[in-house]
């Protein structure tokens, strides 16, 4: 059963100054993340939905920080790092410690899902790209200003949405399919093409001026 310390000694590693990784996102995958284990289940799919819940809370601890100056690859590498200690002095079992570290290096653009519990893990934090293209479209705007907010330099719109559908593509590469009923008829993720349908909607805006 999941502890709810969990949930507060996450809270506390993510900046609300953010205006898309913060911990607003991380109880929005874990709901999703909620959403799939019952999916999971109900097709008759072993799945760990501890494991899933607290590497959903804790799957961008930290993002605020520069990893690299802190010895890390990748945030993602350094958000499993925090997400160990946290759940050392909340005393979650080491098994299950070790799963959501595997999980959250699972939500890397480059990483490939090892376990039904990371591949539940990446789904849920990349199932906004398949949602509504209006809500679509603002968590680019919101990820555009946070990516200003961090560097310190502007960035064109025209440029960032273009860099953006590059590194949803990248993302989009590794499935994200769960159950049979995640799958179209020609056996395409769901998910995936609802995400390239919205990026295709939002390249096809005309260019602002300049």
């Amino acid at each position: 059963m999941a502890r709810p310390n969990v949930e507060e000694a996450a809270a506390a590693l993510y900046d609300p100054a953010l205006p898309y990784h913060n911990f607003g996102h991380a109880l929005s995958v874990a709901e999703e993340g909620k959403r799939l284990v019952s999916r999971c289940r109900a097709a008759g799919i072993a799945i760990d939905a501890d494991v899933v819940h607290y590497a959903c809370l804790l799957h961008d601890a930290g993002y605020r920080e520069n990893h690299a100056a802190r010895g890390f690859e990748s945030k993602e590498a350094y958000s499993a790092q925090l997400a160990a200690e946290v759940l050392d002095r909340c005393g979650v079992d080491r098994r299950i410690a070790a799963a959501v570290g595997e999980a959250i290096l699972s939500t890397h653009c480059d990483a490939r899902c090892a376990s039904v519990e990371a591949r539940a893990v990446r789904a849920a934090d990349l199932s906004g790209l398949g949602g509504e293209f209006a809500s679509f479209r603002n968590d680019a705007l919101k990820l555009k200003r946070e990516h200003e907010i961090m560097t310190g330099a502007g960035v064109s719109w025209d440029n960032w949405r273009e860099d953006a559908c590059r590194r949803i593509a990248s993302f989009l590469r590794e499935r994200l399919d769960l159950t049979p009923a995640d799958v179209d008829a020609s056996g395409e993720s769901v998910l995936a093409v609802r995400a390239r349908a919205n990026m295709d909607r939002l390249l096809a805006e005309p260019r602002t001026p300049g």
